[in-house]
């Protein structure tokens, strides 16, 4: 994994962790469909979501 794109991950996982101290989840299909599956521990960014704002991230730091 590109130094970027770690970077990236890390500052969504502060994201993460300030949304879970809120109980604050996106809602998304990814984690509708993980949840319908019995999935009940699903992170509060997910799927799509998730990695669409990775790539916006890494893509800011690549600047």
């Amino acid at each position: 994994m590109e130094r970027n794109r770690e970077t990236a991950c890390q500052i969504l996982e502060v994201f993460e962790e300030l949304l879970d101290k809120y109980n604050i989840v996106i809602n998304s299909d990814d984690r509708k469909e993980m949840i319908l599956s019995g999935e009940h521990n699903v992170a509060a960014i997910y799927g799509e979501e998730y990695f669409l704002l990775e790539d916006k991230i890494t893509n800011i730091l690549n600047q």
